[in-house]
């Protein structure tokens, strides 16, 4: 499984290759660390308390927001995670490509 770091502008910053077999959300801070960026943007499947804390030190939290059972998005989640969609669609756009 590949894991993919990119700019703002969509061209690949970093790759992290693991077995198929190993879970993308613990490979989080390999991703991270040394980033230039401000704010670091990913989807819902890196939303965990190991990963927010992992950028609290360094960078703005831009994991999108997840639901929880019995705990629905509020409607300031809800735009967070329209807002931040908004600027991921580069890092999907090199998965397209």
């Amino acid at each position: 499984m590949g894991l993919i770091s990119t700019d703002e502008d969509g061209f690949v910053d970093k790759i992290h290759v693991t077995p198929a077999n190993a879970a993308e959300s613990p490979q989080f801070g390999h991703m991270v660390s040394g980033a230039s960026a401000q704010r670091v943007l990913a989807d819902k499947a890196y939303a965990s308390k190991a990963n927010r804390a992992e950028l609290n030190s360094k960078y703005q939290d831009g994991i999108m927001r997840k639901t929880a059972r019995n705990r629905p998005l509020r409607p300031s989640e809800k735009r967070f995670n329209k807002l931040i969609s908004k600027r991921r669609f580069r890092v999907e756009q090199c998965f397209g490509t």
